[in-house]
């Protein structure tokens, strides 16, 4: 089990990793490059909007 996850990590994670790299394709059209760009984009908008509520939490109320 353990050897399974390894040998999907060290894939990439996906299989169309593999693919990427047969077809050299510039790092921003690479699944790892999209993941994290996802993540990242995602977690900085919940950490905008959180920061705001928390902000208005604490600033509005009396």
């Amino acid at each position: 089990m353990l050897l399974k996850f390894r040998r999907w990590l060290w894939a990439g994670g996906a299989p169309e990793t593999q693919w990427a790299r047969e077809r050299q394709l510039p790092f921003w059209e690479h699944p790892w490059f999209n993941r994290l760009y996802r993540i990242v984009f995602l977690t900085g908008w919940a950490a905008i909007i959180l920061f705001f509520l928390l902000w208005n939490l604490w600033w509005a109320t009396p």
